[in-house]
């Protein structure tokens, strides 16, 4: 009888904690300010954008049209930012330009 008084009574405990950690749980927005009675609002137009983001992969394709200006950005555009800022380099501080390049 003693155990079953023991179980009892560990089992109502455990039932007791854990409603209230339930129960006094209040959610903040991002750890800010704001408690859990404000409600989001979505916008409409972050949801367009999510869904069209979402579907790039499933819709992008490469043709002939496009390569140049996939080219232009993934090797002209970084190419240009290193070639500019080693001119910079250059003219304004010689003796680094030559330990850095």
């Amino acid at each position: 009888f003693a155990l079953f008084v023991t179980m009892m009574r560990t089992s109502v405990s455990r039932a007791g904690r854990l409603a209230l950690s339930r129960s006094g749980a209040r959610r903040r927005m991002g750890g800010g300010p704001f408690n859990h009675e404000f409600d989001v609002h979505k916008s409409k137009l972050v949801e367009e954008w999510n869904g069209r983001r979402e579907l790039t992969d499933i819709v992008f394709q490469v043709n002939m049209g496009k390569l140049p200006h996939i080219f232009a950005w993934l090797v002209g555009f970084p190419y240009f930012v290193y070639w500019m800022s080693k001119t910079e380099s250059k003219k304004y501080d010689p003796r680094r330009y030559k330990e850095t390049f």
